[in-house]
């Protein structure tokens, strides 16, 4: 009897540490290493710079891919119209109307995410200018002989455009007025080249300019007190642009180099 008892003790005892061994070594209440996170995308969403892009030009659109785990963030783009490279830029058709620029992940073709772009038709500004300019720098000089003919002679060429220069003057780089010399050509001389370019049939560009008396360049003016400066030309333009609507001039272009 005392044997038996024995005996189921020490099986007791054995089924005890294997159950614990078993415990133990399969983490069950114990501290082991937590199973790893599986990789997952979860969302992928497309946002372009600009909301609208001219015919043929370009449109930079980028992707956020979202997910789990480490996951890849490579997407594959596509576009309704035009074309789209591997880096995101958008290429807008020749043909205006509605494109939808779309990234899907090369992970988990699932998931993907897309923007909206409208393609417009730009309109063209401005138009051809086909001319040359007559300049002088004298104060009668555009109405004379000699000044006519120069005038008629530019119209001779074909052109459709005649340029008329006048110029007034700073003493240095730094000053802040801009005057008339005695050279500049008169606003009389200046009104009659514009009647004769008219007459042969000529739209005429008005062009005042400023130059320095001291020889340094009109790109360097740099005058002392800015604004002082800007009110002494805003005289002078004013001046041109007014001689310019009394007499019918196309264009009116100031501001060089």
């Amino acid at each position: 009897m005392t044997g038996s008892r024995l005996s189921l003790r020490l099986a007791a005892v054995v089924i005890a540490l294997a159950c614990f061994a078993f415990i133990t070594g399969c983490g069950g209440g114990g501290v082991g290493t937590p199973p790893p996170v599986l990789s997952a995308i979860t969302s992928v969403s497309v946002t372009c710079f600009a909301s609208s892009v001219g015919t043929g030009q370009t449109n930079q659109c980028s992707a956020m891919v979202q997910g789990t785990g480490s996951f890849s963030s490579a997407v594959n783009w596509s576009a309704t119209a035009g074309s789209v490279s591997g880096a995101g830029l958008f290429t807008a058709p020749g043909a205006a109307g509605p494109a939808t620029i779309k990234a899907t992940s090369a992970a988990d073709a699932t998931k993907s995410g897309s923007a909206g772009v409208t393609v417009v038709t730009l309109q063209k500004a401005g138009f051809t200018y086909e001319g040359l300019t007559h300049v002088s720098w004298q104060s009668s000089e555009y109405n004379t002989a000699a000044g006519t003919s120069a005038q008629d002679g530019i119209a001779a060429t074909g052109a459709s455009w005649g340029g008329v220069l006048a110029t007034w003057y700073m003493p240095t780089a730094t000053s802040t007025t801009i005057s008339t010399q005695s050279y500049t050509p008169s606003d009389a001389a200046v009104v009659a080249a514009i009647q004769e370019m008219h007459a042969k049939g000529l739209k005429v560009m008005l062009k005042p300019h400023v130059d320095v008396l001291d020889g340094t360049w009109r790109g360097a003016i740099n005058p002392s007190d800015v604004n002082a400066w800007f009110a002494s030309f805003t005289a002078f333009i004013v001046h041109y642009a007014q001689l310019a609507q009394t007499n019918g001039v196309e264009m009116l272009c100031f501001g060089t180099e």
